[in-house]
């Protein structure tokens, strides 16, 4: 239980949105939290049985501060600062930003160059990722060179040096630093080409590509058609090794967790224009019995405060608390319409639906740890059914319209079909 000091000011707490700082007897941040209502949710922590994190923070902690915001979606940017701030040993956080890579598009400069960092900062620039491992970001470099021939010298670009480097001899950079080698429309157009690909937007970038290849050779511009016709094949062999697709090309998120014996894993799909472009996975140790739900709660609004693209939508395994304010911020980030979704709890799949499923549940008649009810039209199938084997297994479900999500565990898989749009299609994600 917590002390007499922390109860008294639990009691205290306005009913007005914010956030809320436990803090020890040296002053040392314990936990962060927000709410729609700090009264409200304070008083949660006044109950006898708490997750054994929690508990072990209240007995810890010496002290309770909290600041009012206007609303429950501001608190939640000013908790994300917070906690990147002060470092909470309860909270469940992302390692420091140092620690995650990007890769940097400096816009606001004439002649944008292409550059690896580990830091996201307000000054123009587009960021792209973040690419886990860190090689996979200085790959989509070399990748954006070879292609795109967009510059990464720190150089100052005025056109006053007398012969460019070896990267625009190797067709790696067009050479903006010398006089006459390139144009400033002809260099925007390159990056405006580069921007598409690392936004993994391949099938615009292809519709692009190949009507200016079409406009070069009815100008009578074969050399740079030529070009253009080359380029274009290695983009589309690129989108070809995508292998995960969806039908109607947009940009979607699809996150999955696990959480058994005290360690926990967040996986992230992540489509743009339909096609399979990353998969992040993010594994804590020692959390205790964190559930789902929490653990999802403090995690994603780190991941999309740590990012400069919102998709369209964000699909999670389970529901979280306050995910009314979750929306209404990443709207406000994405500064337009703005979908999420929960795949939701239902009654437990059967084995009449289809002829691979299995009777019941692994284990002693319950579900196997850490997956939720799913929908009535889900069934559970043997990985060795599909062919399916991963170190933390994951795929993505297609149907017409709509994607899903499933997770394994004891050898088995949980899949979705929708008798009211036909089967499901089964795609194992890719491997590391």
């Amino acid at each position: 239980m917590p002390t007499e000091r922390v109860v008294e000011a639990i009691r205290a707490l306005p009913d007005r949105p914010g956030i809320y700082v436990f803090r020890d007897g040296g002053g040392r941040a314990l936990y962060v939290g927000k709410a729609k209502s700090l009264r409200k949710r304070a008083a949660n922590y006044l109950r006898e049985e708490q997750e054994p994190r929690l508990a072990a923070m209240l007995g810890e902690a010496a002290d309770l501060e909290f600041v009012e915001t206007g609303s429950e979606a501001e608190a939640l940017g000013v908790e994300n600062a917070w906690i990147k701030k002060h470092r909470p040993h309860y909270n469940i956080r992302l390692r420091d930003d140092k620690t995650y890579p990007y890769v940097k598009l400096t816009l606001a400069e004439d002649y944008p160059r292409i550059a690896f960092t580990r830091r996201i900062r307000r000054d123009g620039a587009e960021y792209f990722g973040p690419y886990l491992p860190a090689g996979l970001a200085r790959r989509a470099i070399k990748l954006v060179q070879k292609l795109f021939q967009v510059r990464i010298c720190h150089i100052p670009i005025d056109g006053s040096l007398s012969r460019p480097c070896l990267y625009h001899d190797m067709h790696r950079c067009l050479g903006p630093c010398v006089a006459g080698l390139t144009s400033h429309a002809a260099y925007a157009d390159t990056v405006a080409q580069a921007r598409l690909f690392l936004s993994g937007r391949n099938d615009q970038l292809v519709r692009e590509l190949r009507r200016k290849m079409h406009e070069a050779a009815e100008t009578l511009e074969f050399e740079e058609a030529a070009r253009l016709r080359d380029l274009l094949g290695e983009v589309e062999e690129i989108g070809q090794r995508r292998k995960l697709s969806t039908l109607q090309g947009e940009d979607v998120d699809v996150f999955g967790a696990y959480v058994k014996n005290a360690n926990a894993a967040v996986t992230l799909l992540v489509m743009r224009g339909g096609h399979m472009l990353d998969r992040r996975e993010l594994f804590w140790e020692g959390h205790a019995d964190v559930s789902i739900e929490a653990l999802l709660t403090e995690v994603v609004p780190q991941i999309y405060d740590r990012t400069t693209f919102i998709p369209k939508e964000i699909h999670l395994p389970a529901p979280i608390e306050g995910e009314e304010a979750l929306a209404e911020w990443l709207s406000e980030k994405r500064a337009s319409g703005f979908i999420y979704g929960c795949l939701r709890a239902v009654p437990r799949p059967t084995a009449s639906r289809s002829p691979n499923a299995t009777p019941s549940w692994p284990g002693d008649g319950g579900s196997p740890a850490g997956f939720m009810d799913f929908p009535q039209w889900a069934y559970m199938v043997s990985q060795a059914d599909i062919g399916f084997n991963a170190s933390f297994p994951q795929a993505m479900i297609f149907l017409p319209n709509k994607i899903f999500y499933y997770l394994a565990a004891g050898g088995y898989v949980v899949y979705f079909s929708n008798p009211r749009v036909g089967a499901a299609t089964v795609k194992p994600m890719p491997g590391p």
